[in-house]
């Protein structure tokens, strides 16, 4: 037993380090990890954020933005989010650099810790956690500050919840209202309603455990409960300050459903390069989830008729890839005459179910692999596995080669992105802010 908890402590510390050893130029600031999107607007926001709140005032208003602009309301500058606080205590670049990589740590402990839950080997769990932290999904959107805070969260409210369904304690009820405040006010509405739909199929999952279903539900109502109405302090200004603007009513189908072809799917699926850190990524890359991830899920085609769990993970991992198609499938026109759904856009959001499913199905299939088991159907599963795995491996070889050619491009990208600030039109004038009032060896440094 004591081995045991020594291997699984020892899985849970590589988790952590993972994307500090990937991201090792973000990690000793030789980069920024991001892109321009992060210099002009996420750094700048909470900056301002950050000082006021330092500062002794609540972050209301700016003066800095357009002719005057809200803060606390916007709810993408993140003013309730505590970890904001980092970009007031630290020079902006470690700041933000800092951030990501404890959201990439917190997102891969979350996948982890869920399905050591569910009792799969250490190596599994492992390999789960990196599909998550590495895809190219997580890596695109290092530079929307507020997205990878809010789906850094998904995991961990998918690990309390099944921790709460073996131990209905008050401490557990208690971290699951803090998971669930900070996925509301992370920074990114969208994601953090695409994050409660998963959340929520997964404790209907478990509430045909009926042997606990009904103290589980009352703890679950609770805890979602408490942290809405923690979350409220962000939530009603920003429902104010929507209900005031020009327009409030759903997006158009257009903008809703940013149409991708299966072709463009396929393609983005199959690309030959991993996400680059220094943001220049194409839209295909957020699809990439690595080749052996997907070997692995794949395998699990073999359980799908006598494990439960290989069953819903397939069914998110194909309502993702359906959904993302846009107006290429009717589901797109359903959804956007839901409540809430149409008032967001770009369908390739949703391509989070599928990563969720695919770092499931990956840890899965990987326990399979390492526990020996032989497939129902099949008694050649673990050759046909192996072979998988091997071609998987030379792929991944190729991806590293082209991930190491673009960390030598990210250098020098945040660089650039300062110089064009003396040439190039700003998205916002808020950034303004940043070049005057930090001195820009400050800004600059380690880079």
């Amino acid at each position: 037993m004591k081995g045991r908890s020594i291997e699984s402590a020892l899985g849970l510390l590589l988790t952590v380090l993972v994307p500090w050893l990937m991201l090792w130029p973000g990690t000793t600031l030789q980069s920024l990890l991001g892109g321009s999107h992060t210099v002009f607007a996420e750094i700048p926001w909470r900056i301002v954020v950050a000082q006021s709140w330092l500062d002794g005032s609540p972050p209301l208003w700016t003066p800095l933005l357009h002719s005057g602009s809200p803060l606390a309301a916007n709810i993408q500058v993140a003013a309730w989010y505590p970890l904001t606080l980092l970009f007031g205590l630290l020079q902006p670049a470690l700041a933000h650099n800092l951030h990501s990589l404890l959201h990439l740590s917190l997102a891969g402990c979350g996948i982890y810790l869920l399905l050591r839950e569910h009792r799969l080997a250490v190596p599994a769990a492992l390999v789960s956690a990196i599909t998550y932290q590495c895809s190219g999904f997580s890596t695109y959107y290092l530079a929307n500050t507020g997205v990878l805070a809010t789906i850094a969260w998904l995991p961990v409210l998918l690990w309390l919840t099944r921790r709460l369904a073996r131990v209905n304690g008050a401490f557990g009820r208690a971290a699951l209202a803090v998971a669930c405040y900070c996925t509301l006010v992370a920074g990114h509405p969208h994601f953090a309603v695409l994050g409660l739909i998963v959340w929520a199929g997964y404790a209907f999952a478990l509430l045909r455990r009926a042997d606990f279903a009904g103290p589980f539900v009352a703890a679950l109502l609770l805890s979602a409960t408490t942290g809405l109405l923690l979350a409220g302090v962000q939530l009603l200004p920003t429902a104010a300050l929507y209900s005031a603007g020009a327009h409030t009513g759903p997006m158009s189908f257009a903008d809703f459903a940013a149409p991708v072809s299966p072709l463009q799917q396929l393609s983005f699926a199959l690309t030959l390069r991993l996400s680059n850190i220094a943001g220049h990524v194409g839209g295909g890359e957020i699809a990439f989830f690595g080749y052996v991830p997907v070997l692995l899920a794949a395998t699990t085609l073999w359980w799908i008729r006598h494990d439960a769990r290989v069953r819903h993970a397939w069914l998110l991992a194909i309502v993702g890839v359906v959904l993302t198609a846009g107006e290429h499938t009717p589901l797109a026109k359903i959804l956007h005459e839901l409540p809430v759904a149409g008032f967001f856009r770009a369908a390739s959001r949703q391509w989070l179910f599928t990563l969720v499913a695919v770092a499931v199905l990956a840890g899965v299939g990987a326990h399979r692999l390492v526990a020996g088991e032989k497939s129902p159907a099949r008694s050649r599963d673990g050759l046909i596995t192996k072979g998988w795995l091997l071609g998987g491996a030379m792929l991944l070889a190729h991806t590293l080669v082209f991930r190491l050619l673009a960390d030598q491009v990210g250098r020098r990208f945040f660089v650039h992105c300062r110089s064009q600030q003396t040439t190039d039109p700003l998205p916002f004038e808020l950034a303004e802010y940043l070049s005057t009032c930090v001195p820009a060896n400050r800004f600059l440094a380690g880079v």
